[in-house]
């Protein structure tokens, strides 16, 4: 329960400005709602695997927003989690599979933002280990499998933007042991070796340099280059992902400063809950980060 359900009061239009693109997450349902509110640039669409059968039309309309960005489901049916490098042949093609209907979902909603440079999927792509980490000679055909997963995918105008990873990810069923698509240095070698863009996850950046012992300004000055979109979120320790911005580790003046200082990219406020009592978790965060003197 919150106070505007008591109330009845009317949620009113915001407005925000921002150096870079920027949006919310939306889901289909509040999509409209939303985008009565705020003229953003982008809304990134966050999908359940049971939105893969419905169709856009029925909850969208055409906005002239200049990006799209979709997150594809993390898990699928019969609970499996999205794992494109996979030892499992047939695990490995059924995630095949699951990722060419999100792409075929991102096509369709792209009729609906005829003014978009760019459509963009944000996937974690797996290379998880349950019990323990792989051995580091383990990587090179965690990767290869993931790329020769990608080239069986029709991808259309829509781009794969693989989203870096924590260490200890919380998927259904438990913890597990990140092991590609973690590492800075090893996410631009990634990137620029096969021509790779990423989604750039603040709060999985903030707790990979706290568990590893790196510099986050220094990963995220790295990173900046080859990211397309970010999830700007704050963390604790190696497990507080997305606590209320400005209580976390991460140093926002710095990180803000260079974040709005690279072309090209777009955020999210990636907030936990943000969407209830009418966006109140976004439009804090947007409100904390515009009151950044970066």
């Amino acid at each position: 329960m919150f106070e505007s359900d008591l109330t009845g009061e009317v949620s009113k239009q915001r407005e925000f400005t921002f150096p870079v693109k920027w949006g919310i997450p939306v889901r289909y349902h509040d999509f409209q709602d939303f985008a009565k509110l705020i003229k953003p640039d982008l809304f990134e669409f966050h999908l359940s695997y049971r939105d893969l059968a419905v169709n856009p039309g029925e909850f969208l309309y055409t906005v002239d927003c200049t990006r799209l960005v979709v997150h594809a489901p993390e898990l699928f049916e019969n609970s499996e989690l999205l794992d494109l490098a996979s030892s499992d042949v047939a695990y490995r093609t059924r995630s095949i599979v699951n990722l060419q209907r999100v792409v075929d979902a991102t096509l369709a909603i792209g009729e609906y933002f005829p003014t978009a440079d760019s459509m963009l999927i944000v996937a974690n792509v797996g290379g998880f280990s349950a019990d323990a980490p792989f051995p580091l000679t383990h990587r090179e055909e965690l990767y290869e499998r993931f790329y020769l997963a990608c080239s069986e995918i029709k991808f259309g105008g829509a781009e794969l933007i693989p989203q870096n990873m924590a260490p200890f990810p919380w998927h259904f069923g438990g913890q597990r042991h990140q092991n590609i698509f973690m590492m800075p240095e090893e996410l631009v070698e990634q990137a620029r070796t096969h021509g790779l863009r990423l989604c750039l996850d603040l709060a999985h950046l903030q707790m990979t340099c706290n568990h590893f012992g790196l510099n986050f300004q220094a990963a995220l000055e790295l990173l900046l280059p080859v990211t397309a979109h970010l999830h700007v979120t704050d963390a604790s320790g190696i497990n507080g992902e997305g606590v209320v911005m400005g209580t976390g580790d991460v140093q926002w003046p710095h990180a803000w400063s260079s974040i709005v200082r690279t072309r090209g990219v777009s955020f999210i406020p990636e907030v936990w809950q943000g969407h209830k009592d009418h966006g109140a978790g976004f439009w804090f965060a947007l409100d904390y980060l515009n009151g950044i003197k970066a």
